[in-house]
This record gives structure tokens, C-alpha cells and sequence, in this order.
């Protein structure tokens, strides 16, 4: 080989005819070959690598095996860690309670409810009426209406206002019931003439709205909020009871009886009697109801309850004089005679 070609290999060309310093020594492996001629036979067969060379390279695993075993092993810890999460999520599952939102809701009091509405109305007044809602309590067969305005005196809410601003407060504290998670049911929505009326149940307390809507769309309206505590229906319904059972037993009442306030007991003019009337209603449905009769009942020295009629007209005497009991309970009641002449109830010699 001549000098020419020996410089190729071992001084690259610089510019200006300038030469780089030598290239280090390269293993002769890897060395270049000087060039030769060969025939064309042999250049077609001929590897750019002898087989020796070959031989001595060292043995690589090709990229798709690794790419393969790596794809394999993260599959793997993916799997791994999907049994985990599912199974650390049923054990959950499993021993977490069922709940409604009630159970999780704090209990209220008709006073906490009031205290909060104050902060959505301003009246400064108590409700003149107690609530008309009909209640269930526990273990009674009828329904209980507590109508003494005495008991919302301290958890009511009421007051007049002007037209714009009473109908702000009464979406406002309707807004404020909901917020408390009570149940509204609409009575009559003040449209078309009504007054509004709603109902507003919870398990542990009972609430009613109610606004006078005038003719006059700009007039001044009348708007209250009450409230009353479910053990104040229970205790009541208690007292009431007696007279149901009593009621009850001598006529064709049903669950769907309603007792309205507390039985009104006054001494008969005999002594050892009593006397109590009762209010009751009939539920159309669980919030509307339609007035019924002031039933009458009476009790012995026994103080053993007994109903005697459902009429709040002017009886025939001979209703009274019937059994000795009701002659000796009603004396002094004003009756009619055979005459049809107001007279009064007395007791008969033997």
C-alpha cells in the first residue's frame, strides 16, 4: 500500500493541510484492514466482519426479549396490587354500617329549629294557633293533633311584614327547614286565594308554616313558623288513650281517628262523677284532616271511662234516664221533654 492510502487511516485530513494528532491505537479487532483487491466473485460473498470477528462478539439478548420480560413482570405487580385494593375494599364494604340520612343527621329540638330560622325571619312574635299536623306516636292507633297555641308560645316565630319581604322570608325559611333535612309537604300554596300551608316532619320534631296571602298583592302579610317536639305528641297521646280505648270500644273509629288536644274533664253535679269531652277529626290523608264530633264520655267513682254520645245537639231526656249511670253522671244537662221542652236532667226517686 502506498503512503497515500496509509495516511487515510491514520491521520484524517485537517483543513490548510494541517493533520490531527494519531488516533490511539485500536484493538486489532477492530482495526482497519488495508485495502485489497479482490476478485468480483469474492466481494459478493465476502462479510464485512470475518467469521472470526463474529464469533467474537459478545452475545447481546436481543431488545424484544428484555422488553417482553420487563412487560411481564409489571403485569404481574399490577395484578399484585388490583387483589389488594379489591380485597382491602370489600373487607370495607362488608363491615361498614348501612345508614339513612336521618341516622346521621344531628337530632333537633323544635327550639333548635326556631333558633335557627331566626336567622331567616325577623317576626318577632309567637304563633297564635299550635300546629294542625296530624302525628303518629309510638304504639297509639290514632293520630294526635296538639292544638294548645301554649306549647309553640316559645318555639314559634311570627310577625307581619310587607309584601316584598314576606315572600323573601318565607322562601327563606322554607329554604331554612330544608337545610335542616325536614320533609315538605304543601298543604295549599298560597296561589289562587289560599293562604300558604305546609308541613315540615322529621322523626324527632314537627313544623308548619303558614302566611296569610290578602286580595290586596301588595298588603302587608301575616307569616308564622312553629314547631313542637315529638315527645310532646307521645305525651299527650298518652292521656288521650283512655278515651280512645273508651271511644273505640263502643263505635266504629279507625287508624284513621285523630285526637285533637286534651280531653276537657269537669265534676259532674253528682258526686263521684266526671264528665270529659274530646275532640276528634277524621285524616283524609297522613296531613289533611276533616272535623269530626266532640265526643262525651263519663266516669264513675271507679273512675272507669265510658263514651255516651258523639252529639253536641240538645238530646230527649229519655237518652239520659236510659241507665242510672248516665241519669246520675248528666244531672243538671239540659234535655228535651216529651213535650219537646228544654228542661234539665234529673235524678228520679226509686
Amino acid at each position: 500500500m502506498d503512503n497515500q492510502n496509509q495516511n487515510l487511516y491514520q491521520y484524517p485530513q485537517q483543513p490548510d493541510g494541517q493533520q490531527a494528532p494519531p488516533i490511539p491505537p485500536q484493538s486489532p479487532q477492530y482495526a482497519p484492514q488495508p485495502f485489497v483487491e479482490q476478485p468480483a466473485s469474492a466481494l459478493q460473498t465476502q462479510n464485512y466482519l470475518a467469521p472470526q470477528q463474529a464469533a467474537q462478539e459478545p452475545k447481546r439478548r436481543p431488545p424484544i426479549v428484555l422488553i417482553a420480560i420487563i412487560s411481564t413482570a409489571l403485569l404481574a405487580a399490577l395484578a399484585i396490587g388490583s387483589y389488594v385494593m379489591i380485597a382491602n375494599r370489600k373487607t370495607i364494604q362488608k363491615v361498614a354500617p348501612s345508614t339513612t340520612k336521618e341516622a346521621v343527621t344531628t337530632p333537633l329540638t323544635a327550639g333548635m329549629t326556631i333558633e335557627y330560622a331566626r336567622g331567616y325571619f325577623s317576626g318577632t312574635g309567637s304563633a297564635t294557633t299550635s300546629l294542625t299536623t296530624p302525628v303518629t306516636t309510638k304504639d297509639h292507633n290514632y293520630l294526635t293533633i296538639i292544638a294548645d297555641p301554649q306549647q309553640v308560645a316559645k318555639t314559634s316565630l311570627a310577625g307581619t311584614l310587607p309584601f316584598k319581604d314576606a315572600t323573601a322570608a318565607l322562601v327563606a325559611l322554607r329554604k331554612a327547614l330544608g337545610d335542616q333535612r325536614y320533609s315538605e309537604t304543601v298543604i295549599t300554596d298560597g296561589t289562587s286565594g289560599t293562604n300558604f300551608l305546609a308541613d315540615y316532619n322529621r322523626s324527632d320534631v314537627t313544623c308548619q308554616i303558614y302566611a296569610e296571602k290578602p286580595q290586596d298583592g301588595t298588603a302587608a302579610q301575616y307569616l308564622e313558623v312553629k314547631c313542637l317536639d315529638q315527645k310532646q305528641y307521645e305525651v299527650l297521646a298518652e292521656t288521650q288513650e283512655t278515651f280512645y280505648k273508651a271511644y273505640s270500644a263502643a263505635s266504629a273509629s279507625s287508624a284513621s281517628s285523630v285526637f285533637i288536644g286534651a280531653p276537657v274533664i269537669t265534676p259532674s253535679a253528682t258526686a263521684g262523677y266526671q264528665l270529659a269531652e274530646q275532640k276528634t277529626a277524621t285524616a283524609s290523608t297522613h296531613h289533611v284532616v276533616t272535623a269530626g264530633p266532640t265526643i262525651k264520655l263519663y266516669a264513675a267513682a271507679d273512675n272507669v271511662w265510658h263514651y255516651f254520645t258523639d252529639s253536641s245537639s240538645v238530646l230527649a231526656c229519655t237518652t239520659y234516664y236510659k241507665k242510672p249511670a248516665t241519669t246520675a253522671a248528666y244531672v243538671n244537662t239540659p234535655c228535651l221533654n216529651d213535650k219537646n221542652q228544654t228542661v234539665k236532667v234529673i235524678l228520679k226517686k226509686s
